[in-house]
């Protein structure tokens, strides 16, 4: 969740995850069979947004050709307190999509359509595609992800005359601030 184990270790709260997380990374790559799709997953947070760029050369340096940017949703840990301010969320990713496309594959998800301008929309992964995924919470509680997300979103003002409202299921309620001791989400 960083280039540096500043960021990375105090995001995820553990001393030394970055070291091993990049260890990590790199044995994956070494040890990755050609035909397998490797990946990584950034949380893109109020500590770590404008470091997107930076983590994405990381990731490419580390061998790694595809790139998923989350942005935060309502479970464990995510409260406000660690949600981007959404234009400065978009303007990071945008950034890096563009300093990226052709050189990996960049994905967004649990991002709104309508905040990327349509020559983005091959990148924005909506939560369709997690319609038959299960998660089991810290609580033991095994829920649908699709089902869990869809019931924390809500329909703005805006949503109404949007053409990609159909398909969009609305935007992440952080009414309530995240658990202080569950796993980031």
């Amino acid at each position: 969740h960083g280039h540096t184990a500043a960021v990375h270790d105090a995001l995820t709260r553990v001393p030394g995850s970055f070291d091993e997380t990049v260890a990590g990374i790199r044995n994956a790559v070494a040890l990755k069979a050609p035909a397998l799709d490797l990946g990584v997953n950034v949380t893109v947070a109020t500590q770590n947004v404008g470091h997107l760029p930076a983590i994405a050369d990381l990731a490419y340096d580390l061998g790694v050709r595809k790139l998923n940017l989350q942005l935060v949703t309502p479970f464990g840990r995510a409260g406000l307190r660690v949600v981007p301010p959404m234009a400065h969320a978009v303007e990071s990713v945008r950034e890096v999509l563009d300093r990226n496309a052709g050189r990996m594959t960049v994905h967004v998800v649990n991002a709104q359509p309508c905040l990327f301008p349509a020559g983005y929309a091959g990148n924005v992964a909506g939560d369709y595609q997690k319609v038959g995924r299960t998660m089991v919470f810290v609580t033991e509680e095994e829920v649908n992800l699709f089902g869990y997300l869809a019931s924390r979103r809500v329909r703005r003002a805006e949503c109404i005359e949007c053409a990609r409202s159909v398909l969009c299921e609305g935007f992440f309620d952080f009414t309530e601030e995240g658990e202080p001791d569950a796993p980031e989400s």
